[in-house]
């Protein structure tokens, strides 16, 4: 009887013990593919928007800056932006969770891109007439990309937020508002 005892106590055990070294299951492979995909998306959207960027300052410095040269060059920005959106779709969601480490170097991408728009955009500030207007759907487009992308990285708008503060002005003077709110910078 005491044997019985002593062999299910052991029983017990072990079970635990195999429950607990158990592999690292499929979700942290997929988190880990989920993070590459998003890095992917970014670093795709980063270069996109460089050869697009350095056009704005090049209408400003030569004096050619108009509603109608920007909003062509514009428009192209919302294109790259909206296939980033579609891209970050297609990455699939789960309960997949993604360290820290992943989140902060995903924040610091997407925070470059949207700081490099910001200061691609700045120059035409005061330039062009109407160019809130004229960036609305750039405006909805990036909002889209970062709700998109704190989807797939839980917190990431938080951390991209607070790398974003210095170029907020420039956000507000670009009226920028849809971004601004979603980002916490309205009124700074």
């Amino acid at each position: 009887m005491l044997f019985t005892r002593a062999v299910s106590f052991l029983a017990f055990f072990a079970t635990l013990g195999v429950f607990t070294s158990a592999k690292p299951s499929l979700s942290d492979r997929s988190s880990d593919s989920n993070t590459a995909a998003v890095s992917s998306v970014f670093t795709t959207l980063q270069s996109q928007t460089g050869s697009v960027l350095p056009q704005f300052s090049d209408l400003v410095a030569s004096g050619n800056a108009t509603s109608s040269t920007v909003t062509p060059l514009v428009n192209q920005l919302v294109s790259a932006l909206n296939t980033a959106h579609g891209s970050l779709e297609a990455i699939p969601t789960g309960s997949t969770l993604v360290k820290r480490q992943s989140a902060d170097a995903i924040a610091t991408l997407v925070a470059g891109v949207v700081s490099d728009i910001a200061n691609g955009l700045e120059p035409l500030i005061g330039v062009v007439p109407g160019l809130d207007v004229i960036l609305i759907g750039l405006d909805t487009a990036l909002d889209e990309v970062l709700v998109s992308v704190d989807v797939l990285v839980e917190g990431v708008v938080v951390l991209v937020s607070s790398a974003l503060t210095d170029v907020s002005v420039i956000l507000q003077g670009l009226g920028l508002g849809v971004v601004l709110g979603l980002l916490g910078l309205l009124g700074l």
